[in-house]
């Protein structure tokens, strides 16, 4: 679900990074430009760098516990919404597949991931109703063979 970005969001975030280069550029004109980065992105995904680098630090000193996950979770969330943004659930997924965690911590954040997901699902279909998209096209009823259309009994003509 969703961890590949799509073209547009590509877009956006060459887009802001070029608008920062150039307000970098114009405030030590001359100078080099230093630009810190929010974002990582690898294989055409965007993470979230600070949370990859908390998460990293969190595992130092061994798995990664139930505390530690909450905090994870906490930093993966939208200040505005209080729901976990794509990049957040982008990075948590990347974490889980790299980074060890105790059961507690496991089960906590895979919980709370599975049910960002599903609120997630929800949230499109509802905007794409809303829209007047059809969520997943209907099928048609297809057509029935001429043999099951015949009263028991009688035959097909053209065989």
């Amino acid at each position: 679900a969703g961890s590949v970005i799509s073209h547009s969001e590509h877009v956006i975030v060459i887009l802001w990074a070029g608008v920062h280069a150039i307000r970098m550029a114009q405030a030590n004109p001359g100078g080099p430009i230093r630009s810190e980065s929010f974002y990582v992105i690898e294989e055409g995904k965007i993470f979230d760098k600070e949370l990859l680098e908390e998460a990293k630090a969190a595992s130092q000193s061994g798995p990664i516990s139930l505390d530690q996950a909450k905090e994870l979770w906490k930093h993966a969330l939208d200040e505005a919404t209080g729901q976990p943004t794509d990049v957040g659930l982008a990075t948590l997924q990347a974490i889980r597949k790299v980074e060890k965690f105790d059961s507690m911590a496991e089960v906590f954040l895979n919980t709370a991931m599975d049910m960002a997901l599903k609120e997630t699902k929800k949230r499109e279909k509802k905007a794409e109703k809303a829209a007047g998209h059809a969520a997943t096209p209907k099928k048609s009823p297809g057509r029935t063979s001429p043999k099951k259309s015949l009263p028991k009994g009688q035959e097909y003509p053209y065989e």
